[in-house]
């Protein structure tokens, strides 16, 4: 067979090459990880103001969990600087989330980002 003629396949070549071994192994993996995960633990609502406040003066970036999971029963995160406040909602890069559903607050860094 010349090189010209083969027709190379892709992923699909591969498809079969995950054995039942191979499986057991990463649900292994994945279940570690699972049990592993800490769940964040909830602050008040007065100190979630006044570090989402502080972000806001100091250009700071902030992690946040969510009071709501996920579907591996993890609460979802969002990253990002703190744009503004609006009618209960806090603008994180761009995406307004209310005071309520913020379970945890916490700063990525501790510089603002023309020091960095």
């Amino acid at each position: 067979m010349k090189y010209e003629e083969y027709h190379d396949r892709g992923m699909m070549k591969w498809q079969g090459m995950i054995l039942s071994d191979h499986r057991a192994v990463l649900e292994s993996e994945s279940s570690v990880y699972r049990e592993s995960y800490q769940a964040p633990i909830q602050q008040e609502p007065d100190e979630i103001e006044a570090t989402l406040k502080r972000a806001y003066k100091s250009r700071y970036r902030v992690w946040l969990a969510l009071n709501q999971l996920d579907s591996n029963q993890e609460y979802i995160e969002r990253k990002g600087r703190v744009l503004g406040f609006s009618k209960g909602l806090v603008l994180i890069e761009k995406k307004g989330i209310p005071f309520d559903a913020i379970r945890c607050v916490e700063f990525i860094d501790s510089m603002p980002f023309w020091k960095q």
